[in-house]
């Protein structure tokens, strides 16, 4: 059975509106549109070396979790790392988003999760593991979320530079056990997506980037594509 998570980047679409006409070569467009990560990858705490499989390449699956020591401090945390594939030439204003649809809960276990994100320096290590990509991660949180049912959320917003990474891990501040996992649907099949409605499969983590189009530019429709 699917859960209804998707990983997208969005791409967004507004016309540029000129004051005083203009040659129509010169008018620029914003397009928006979905883009979904290549990689989904646990970090391990208690394991730093080992580098766990990609599960955007099985099932997709997502989980961020941690255990309490004897003194209540967070210990074996599983981070998320998320990655993006390359963003199209254009893109700008990258914003990352979560959205739960009213009739899909993560599955959450123990205490409430939320998590900080923090954004990742790229390329990433072939074989990413704690270890790894810790020194790769960026100072200061680019921003928090806590997973819920019903949940649509800008993150945060940055600059589209190349591919765009991030990890996902319990707040520093949160002490106790739990968990927090869902499964991504898109991917599995476009076929597969088309059989089920909208609500059904709109939980996205994604980023909103607007990518500059000229107006003479010729563009391939795409189903994800949307206006803005």
């Amino acid at each position: 059975m699917f859960s209804k998570s998707i990983l997208p980047l969005l791409i967004g679409a507004a016309s540029f509106i000129q004051a005083s006409p203009v040659p129509e070569a010169l008018n620029e467009k914003r397009a928006c549109q979905q883009i979904f990560p290549n990689q989904l990858v646990q970090l391990s705490q208690a394991n730093p070396n080992t580098a766990y499989s990609n599960t955007w390449n099985t099932d997709k699956s997502v989980k961020i979790s941690q255990d309490v020591d004897g003194n209540g401090n967070p210990t074996n945390q599983f981070w998320e790392l998320i990655s993006f594939p390359a963003l199209p030439a254009g893109s700008y204003g990258c914003s990352l988003t979560l959205t739960f649809p009213s009739d899909y809960s993560p599955a959450i276990t123990g205490v409430s999760p939320a998590l900080n994100v923090y954004t990742v320096a790229t390329p990433l290590p072939d074989a990413p593991t704690f270890n790894n990509v810790s020194p790769k991660i960026n100072t200061g949180i680019f921003g928090t979320i806590t997973p819920a049912s019903g949940q649509n959320a800008v993150i945060n917003t940055e600059a589209c530079n190349g591919g765009l990474s991030f990890v996902f891990r319990y707040a520093d501040w949160v002490r106790g056990q739990g968990s927090v996992s869902w499964t991504e649907l898109w991917g599995k099949s476009n076929e597969e997506t088309a059989k089920r409605s909208a609500t059904k499969w709109h939980i996205i983590i994604a980023i909103i980037m607007m990518v500059m189009e000229m107006a003479t530019m010729v563009t391939v429709s795409d189903p994800r594509i949307m206006a803005a």
